[in-house]
């Protein structure tokens, strides 16, 4: 994963890399810009405690797998597991 690609959790969520991944006390991090269906830019879900609200910070990479940039809208009806289409790199 670097940053720019486009990536997506498994189950609900589309993000692109906003940072490379870096390591923090000896785990790995990436800050991820998060969409919804529509492609449009949503923001931090977290609560945000005085940090960045336009992205999501600190997410553990091994959740995200990389993909090709996604084909917007997305109907609410299909499994995003079927229809993004995984990188090969």
């Amino acid at each position: 994963m670097r940053k720019g690609d486009w990536i997506f959790d498994g189950c609900e969520q589309i993000g692109k890399a906003k940072s490379d991944p870096y390591e923090v006390c000896g785990r790995m991090h990436v800050d991820v810009t998060l969409y919804d269906r529509d492609g449009t830019r949503i923001g931090r879900r977290s609560p945000a405690m005085g940090g960045p609200t336009h992205f999501e910070p600190a997410c553990d990479p091994d959740g995200w797998a990389v993909i090709e940039k996604p084909r917007f809208p997305i109907s609410r009806y299909c499994y995003l597991d079927e229809v993004l289409v995984r990188s090969n790199s």
